[in-house]
């Protein structure tokens, strides 16, 4: 069958019905859920991400990055200015991650994160990850997150991508928690200066009518310049810049709650060496 500038009807057709099968999996009334904290580490969309962010927001973008990259995020919250920061380091698919913060439930938390992301055929890449909460109050002290992502570009005007975190299913108060999903999709348009996006996240445990929805925009309005915002369904929000600078780049993004109020601003910069092709 003709496929149009690489689309093809009953490969995505497929994937979304796996994708879709895999959702209904397992739903029910109730869900008992541990998610990775918020802070430092700013949000992108799981289709979308491109760039050292991957580690922490779905590693099957490293498959797509390929570059030496260093990142460095410090935070502004509650007054306190870079008392809570994260580093990421990737290169050639692989990527190292940490972050740490003073102030998570009125105690210090320290994550490390391993990820790795690999192209497993045309315009699809898989990637996955172990997120170790080495310190952290209560059930988050000496936590264990293994995650699999995948993102399918068959179309240069389409991605969809889908996230598995907490696999392992670590147990709080001698019960199993949820695995968690997310399923994301974006829009390309304007030679990938502007991206549509939106993403759908639950627990297996979780009925549909309970799960957040999140809706968000890239614009380059400059070669040298990204814009970013989001907005969930809960009336939480997100804006950010990015301003690339040859081999550096540096940037911000803040995080405002449903009343306007201020829940942090991550600042960020870091160098970019080229891999050679």
């Amino acid at each position: 069958m003709k496929t149009w500038r690489g689309f093809n009807p009953f490969r995505w057709c497929g994937v979304i019905s796996v994708l879709f099968w895999i959702l209904s999996f397992g739903i029910s009334e109730g869900a008992n859920r541990i998610g990775s904290p918020d802070g430092v580490f700013y949000h992108r969309f799981a289709s979308s991400v491109y760039g050292p962010e991957a580690v922490w927001v779905n590693p099957a973008g490293l498959g797509l990055y390929k570059d030496f990259t260093v990142q460095y995020v410090g935070e502004y919250c509650d007054g306190t200015f870079m008392e809570n920061w994260g580093l990421v380091t990737s290169e050639g698919g692989g990527a190292i991650g940490y972050r740490t913060r003073d102030d998570f439930l009125g105690d210090k938390l320290q994550e490390y994160i391993f990820a790795a992301g690999v192209g497993i055929g045309e315009g699809t890449f898989l990637g996955g990850s172990y997120r170790y909460l080495k310190e952290g109050p209560g059930i988050y002290n000496r936590r264990h997150f293994w995650n699999i992502g995948v993102i399918f570009r068959q179309n240069p005007k389409f991605s969809v991508a889908a996230l598995f975190s907490n696999l392992n299913r670590g147990k709080v108060n001698g019960e199993r928690t949820d695995i968690e999903q997310l399923y994301s999709l974006t829009y390309h348009q304007l030679n990938h200066r502007l991206l549509l996006s939106m993403e759908i996240t639950l627990s297996t445990g979780q009925s549909l009518s309970g799960a957040s929805y999140n809706y968000g925009v890239d614009i380059r309005p400059h070669p040298r310049i990204g814009v970013y915002f989001n907005r969930d369904n809960h009336d939480n929000f997100q804006f950010g810049v990015k301003i690339y600078l040859r081999r550096c780049f540096t940037g911000g993004q803040t995080r405002f709650g449903s009343a306007g109020d201020h829940l942090g601003s991550s600042l960020f910069g870091g160098f970019v060496y080229p891999r050679k092709k």
